[in-house]
């Protein structure tokens, strides 16, 4: 068994919120971890530690680019390229760490991703299955297409922003050329669809 050090401060507060059970065993649930197949995994993490879901409801849609119709791989291959290259991961590294069945977090947020993107009507599904982890194939609605036409996906490791912003088709520049951080839609502004779950309007007004 390793030995390791703490300082006082920790292991008063460790043994302050043990409850009881061992340090081993409170270590893992402050951080969240798990066993599986005799490895620790990360269980769950704070939401704020994630990207916004609409990241990947905007991103699945984004990935179809010219194409009409794409396999459920092809769109995880596309939507997983997009985001690390973009720096996603970088800002959030809980999406891109392991879970309890040993796929990392942004594959699961872009499953769940993809089948509220279904139940809105944004995307169809062409053949028969029970679940999207078969595979299938998928063709994105006209109205999808309109929602990327009003929206961009705005993603920047350095400042650590991640927002939805109104599309433009000129960037707004100052005075030295230099192109403006985008302002953020408003939540009541953002679609359904694209927050990935149905909610209750907010008067824009109020």
């Amino acid at each position: 068994m390793p030995t390791i050090r703490l300082s006082k401060e920790l292991y008063e507060y460790l043994e302050h919120s043990s409850d009881g059970a061992s340090m081993d065993s409170t270590i893992r649930r402050l951080l969240h971890l798990g066993l599986l197949r005799g490895r620790i995994v990360q269980k769950q993490v704070n939401r704020k530690l994630i990207a916004p879901k609409e990241a990947y409801t905007w991103s699945v849609l984004d990935a179809f680019g010219e194409d009409k119709v794409l396999s459920r791989k092809e769109l995880q291959r596309r939507v997983g390229d997009f985001l690390k290259a973009k720096g996603l991961f970088q800002i959030y590294p809980a999406d891109n760490e392991l879970m309890n069945h040993r796929q990392p977090r942004w594959k699961v947020r872009f499953g769940d991703a993809l089948t509220y993107l279904k139940e809105c009507g944004y995307l169809e599904s062409l053949g028969e299955y029970e679940h999207n982890y078969q595979g299938g194939t998928y063709s994105i609605t006209e109205d999808a297409q309109g929602i990327l036409d009003d929206y961009d996906l705005y993603i920047n490791p350095s400042s650590k922003l991640t927002y939805l912003t109104h599309a433009l088709s000129v960037p707004q520049l100052d005075d030295l050329g230099n192109p403006y951080s985008p302002k953020p839609v408003e939540d009541y502004q953002i679609p359904d669809a694209l927050v990935g779950r149905k909610r209750g309007r907010i008067n824009a007004e109020a």
